[in-house]
């Protein structure tokens, strides 16, 4: 989430990193968090601020190594083996997914400890890659779903509905 803020508004004091923003992300679905990561301020007395999902926060929560031959103990898996459960005590997982592992093992399989965001949605050999379907984030509630949206009968097309892309990297 980007947003441009007045430097002289209201609320600027409550804008600082590590609060949290409560905003819809669309028109569909609720309020969801955003957590402050990044505040810049410039000459035109704006002031831009940066949030991710709250769901990033869980990039920082270690996940001790486990196995798991379903999606769902796989998925329940990530809250026991947390290293510490206080990190991860907000959160709900949830998963409809029963289908076998897709890979050559026929498991799912951390070695050694990772980011539970990582284990959860990173390459072929997370939660996701391993069993499929699509992860939805609803605040503190992660699903792991057979099908996690809607077709509405909407096509976005550049110039109309998307009025630019940028791709940028950063370390």
């Amino acid at each position: 989430m980007e947003l441009e803020y007045p430097a002289g508004g209201k609320y600027i004091n409550q804008l600082l990193i590590n609060n949290i923003i409560r905003a819809k992300a669309n028109n569909h679905e609720d309020e969801q968090l955003f957590r402050i990561y990044n505040i810049e301020k410039n000459i035109s007395n704006l002031v831009t601020v940066h949030a991710q999902h709250i769901s990033y926060d869980l990039a920082c929560v270690p996940v001790k190594a486990y196995t798991a031959s379903t999606c769902s103990a796989a998925v329940s898996g990530l809250k026991t083996n947390a290293v510490v459960s206080s990190d991860v005590s907000n959160y709900t997982f949830y998963t409809n997914v029963t289908g076998a592992a897709q890979n050559t093992e026929g498991k799912f399989k951390i070695e050694e400890p990772i980011p539970l965001r990582s284990a959860l949605l990173d390459g072929d050999d997370s939660i996701k890659g391993t069993f499929g379907g699509d992860l939805v984030f609803d605040n503190y509630n992660i699903s792991l779903l057979k099908v996690g949206g809607a077709d509405r009968g909407i096509t976005i097309e550049y110039g109309i509905d998307m009025m630019d892309m940028a791709l940028e990297e950063t370390i």
